[in-house]
């Protein structure tokens, strides 16, 4: 009754978005101010995705990170920070904070997951190590020291993508430059300018600034001959020898040694993300669709609707 009572006098001073932001304080506990309004404006959607061996991790409209598939590790339990950007390695995953931080969770077994002491811009988890972009330009590495893994070329850079046994990265002149294990040729970056790199586990590709695929390493399973040229929105090399673009129009396809992957989900996509034997794809309605094997739930188990929309399922709202 007194609850009751406070409500209405707090109704009969305030306006109707400051009494919706009232009542969502009683019930959260936490105060709203002008940044709660800016957020519940957001259409809710999945805006990035990322997969690795067994699992695949989302991040929603608000910067909180979903996990799903294998959980050995703790890979399924992300922590509820808001990130700028998820990165999906084989057995961990990271986030990017808005101050430059950055927090990874799941398999640590060569101290992957935790970063150098830097602030970051970007960042990429791999298999058992990590690199990212730090705030100065410079790439930083930590986990595991394979092949000089953790010794990245100096320069400047604005993106990096770790694979396998081997990394690239973009430099700020559009160029790519790897390092690592390139024993299949995946090292050897050709010239030309680029917006975009991928490195899988023998084979990397780069996106360029004209929306072609270019694609070079290891050939064995078509892993380069039989990649779309482009037009491509979004490319990704995944760690079991294969490849998925987004095309020009939308449509998703996949290359290489796909097989397992089975028949690629029709419609629209924005995004699309390959890992050791699944692929999962953001439609342009802000939806995810996984494919591949789901040995670990890591298709059955994405999320099937908006986020948010399956917790109010749940409550029978």
């Amino acid at each position: 009754m007194q609850l009751t009572l406070a409500i209405m006098v707090a109704c009969a001073w305030i306006g109707e978005d400051e009494h919706k932001d009232f009542l969502r304080s009683l019930e959260t506990g936490v105060e709203a101010d002008a940044d709660t309004d800016a957020d519940a404006d957001i259409e809710p959607a999945w805006q990035q995705i990322g997969a690795g061996s067994g699992f695949a991790c989302a991040l929603d409209h608000m910067g909180l990170a979903t996990c799903w598939g294998r959980e050995d590790s703790g890979q399924d339990d992300p922590p509820a920070i808001a990130f700028e950007q998820l990165t999906v390695g084989a057995l961990h995953a990271c986030g990017l904070e808005a101050d430059g931080s950055v927090t990874c969770w799941g398999a640590d077994h060569y101290g992957e997951t935790k970063p150098a002491s830097y602030t970051f811009s970007r960042v990429s988890a791999a298999n058992g190590f990590t690199c990212g972009v730090r705030t100065d330009g410079e790439l930083g590495c930590w986990g595991y020291d394979y092949a000089g893994l953790m010794s990245p070329p100096q320069g400047i850079y604005t993106g990096v993508s770790g694979g396998s046994f081997h990394a690239c990265g973009l430099r700020a002149d559009s160029g790519i430059d790897c390092w690592g294990s390139g024993l299949s040729g995946e090292t050897a970056a050709p010239e030309g300018e680029f917006r975009d790199v991928s490195a899988g586990v023998e084979t990397s590709c780069g996106l360029g600034s004209d929306d072609s695929l270019v694609c070079w390493g290891s050939d064995d399973e078509g892993q380069v001959s039989d990649a779309p040229g482009g037009p491509v929105l979004a490319a990704s090399v995944g760690t079991g020898g294969f490849g998925c673009a987004v095309e020009q129009g939308g449509a998703v396809s996949c290359w290489g040694d796909a097989e397992a992957l089975g028949p690629v989900p029709d419609g629209s996509f924005v995004d699309v993300a390959a890992g050791y034997s699944h692929a999962c794809a953001i439609t342009a309605d802000g939806l995810i669709e996984c494919f591949g094997a789901d040995n670990y739930r890591q298709v059955s188990g994405a999320p099937t609707g908006l986020p948010g929309e399956e917790a109010l399922d749940a409550d029978g709202d």
